[in-house]
């Protein structure tokens, strides 16, 4: 049952809204653990959240993570405080928590949600619109895989920006390149691929302004060009539950096959560390709506850059 008179301890909110540690989520219930808000329809697979593994030692995710946490750590000016929304079972969340950020995970799914506990300060099942957070208050968002499920992510990344403190930033990762566009995004529920270009179409509708893109999963992309761009009358005729079984031994290989990919993942992000990419499997953003930007990143100031 819901408790209106919860602790803040329990809560876990302090710390992560600069100046609203009183807030209190009103629409929300709190639920042996979770805050627990109105119910909103996805587009993700029933058990998508089922894929995901444990922890980061995974090949996918952690790799994800590294490139994720490097952004975070170039751009990050104020408090290390993230909301990660949209953030499923809390691999995020626990990856942040684990270098000392306070962390807040925004997760639709309640099942989910519930997963995530111990991997946040705080856990809300719902969306963020109605959160109702304070304004100007939230010092970093992570949109992780996220916004390509949307119908309408310019209203998403608007009420990021109407809650974003000033100098804060929002770290977005899309699958990246249309042309990589297959019968698995559609069947993940993706609405679209991303070029550098539509995140700084749909960053600027929203008022935001890219930090830095990059793309990531390069190495991958090279290997998975032949299969995306060349019809087969075999991956056409799959059924949805062949896809997400193909989709499930891809990102959870066996032991020696994810030490292996680990291994490439580790080189490709020290060549990224020097050379970018000029495309990739996933893509990276960091925006912010400052619009007074240092000329240097890192922890007394960020680059902006916002390709056209």
């Amino acid at each position: 049952m819901g408790d209106a008179t919860v602790s803040d301890r329990d809560l876990g909110i302090k710390g992560l809204l600069q100046g609203h540690d009183d807030w209190n989520p009103s629409n929300f219930t709190y639920q042996d653990g979770v805050w627990v808000g109105p119910r909103v329809p996805v587009s993700y697979p029933e058990d998508g959240h089922d894929f995901l593994p444990e922890d980061l030692h995974n090949w996918w995710y952690g790799h994800r993570a590294k490139v994720i946490l490097d952004a975070a750590q170039n751009y990050t000016r104020g408090p290390r405080a993230l909301w990660d929304v949209g953030g499923g079972t809390g691999l995020m969340a626990g990856a942040f928590a684990n270098v000392g950020w306070k962390t807040a995970l925004v997760e639709p799914v309640e099942s989910a949600a519930r997963q995530a506990i111990g991997t946040a300060d705080a856990i809300f099942a719902g969306q963020l619109e109605d959160l109702a957070l304070p304004s100007a208050s939230v010092p970093a968002i992570g949109l992780f895989d996220v916004i390509e499920h949307l119908d309408d992510p310019v209203t998403t990344l608007q009420e990021c920006r109407r809650v974003l403190m000033p100098g804060g930033i929002i770290i977005v990762t899309v699958p990246a390149l249309p042309r990589l566009w297959s019968t698995t995004d559609a069947v993940v529920g993706h609405k679209r691929r991303y070029t550098k270009a539509q995140i700084g179409t749909e960053a600027r509708a929203a008022g935001l302004h890219c930090l830095q893109q990059r793309y990531f999963f390069a190495l991958l992309a090279i290997a998975a060009l032949p299969t995306r761009i060349v019809p087969s009358k075999k991956r056409s005729a799959e059924s949805e539950a062949a896809i997400l079984a193909r989709e499930r031994h891809f990102l959870n290989p066996s032991p020696w096959i994810n030490r292996l990919l680990r291994g490439i993942m580790a080189s490709e992000r020290l060549i990224g560390g020097l050379v970018p990419f000029p495309g990739g499997l996933s893509l990276l953003a960091v925006l912010t709506h400052e619009q007074g930007a240092s000329t240097t990143p890192g922890r007394s100031g960020y680059r902006r850059h916002d390709p056209e």
